[in-house]
């Protein structure tokens, strides 16, 4: 009965961002007819939301996820003449730190989706390696390209449960981590780069509870989002 509380409870927790949050709701209308071209959406307390697109005949062509709290997130967003929407620019910059996000999608005046660009702190790089033979003389030299995978960036997240605060320390792959989180916040502890795969990051790192109540859960609650995977571990009593 517990743990399926505990799920409830990660479910309201994380439904800004996996659900539609419809309590606040700024809809923009198409200039013809009585339809929704965009809705921005945002949770009572203004922490969580999202922004949708939408063609003429109502279906969905994008959803961008926001947030005010530490992964900060955001759109700038302009519109055809016919009040659809022309150009989204999104952008994440998750706790402050080091790592960030952005993405632009362009549509049509129908709502096909016309282009698409994205760029991050962890994005694919390419090598140039001189080659092995020696040059002719007077020939300028020959270099290989190698192209590496694209990396896939997993982030390991944890989720307080409890009704008092969770004071976790994080040790693995290089780090040593104190973590502290209020009844019911959630915070992200690293992202994990994979070259073209996603990766669990949990097993590289060992995790204890100061107080020695609370347990970590055994399977992690899994969300795909702009070429992410997040991997939420919750936190509770036993």
């Amino acid at each position: 009965m517990r743990y399926l509380v505990c799920i409830i409870f990660l479910g309201i927790q994380l439904a800004a961002i996996a659900q539609a949050p419809a309590e606040d709701c700024s809809p923009r209308m198409f200039k013809e007819g009585a339809g929704v071209s965009a809705k921005e959406c945002w949770d009572p307390n203004k922490r969580f939301g999202f922004f949708e697109a939408f063609d003429s005949r109502g279906n969905s062509i994008g959803k961008w996820n926001l947030s005010r709290m530490h992964q900060y997130s955001s759109v700038q967003v302009s519109y055809h003449p016919n009040g659809a929407v022309a150009k989204v620019r999104y952008s994440s910059h998750p706790d402050g730190g080091i790592q960030w996000y952005r993405s632009e999608t362009t549509f049509d005046s129908t709502g096909k989706k016309t282009g698409f660009w994205e760029d991050s702190h962890d994005r694919t790089t390419t090598l140039v390696v001189p080659a092995p033979q020696v040059p002719k003389p007077n020939a300028p030299p020959v270099q290989e390209i190698i192209q590496e995978d694209p990396l896939r960036i997993s982030e390991l997240w944890v989720l307080n449960t409890l009704d008092d605060s969770l004071h976790l320390s994080i040790q693995g792959a290089g780090r040593n981590l104190e973590v502290h989180l209020a009844p019911g916040a959630w915070q992200k502890v690293v992202d994990w780069p994979m070259p073209g795969h996603f990766a669990d990051p949990r097993p590289n790192f060992s995790f204890r509870e100061l107080s020695g109540r609370a347990h970590m859960a055994k399977q992690p609650w899994i969300q795909e989002f702009e070429g992410r995977k997040r991997y939420l571990y919750v936190w509770s009593m036993p």
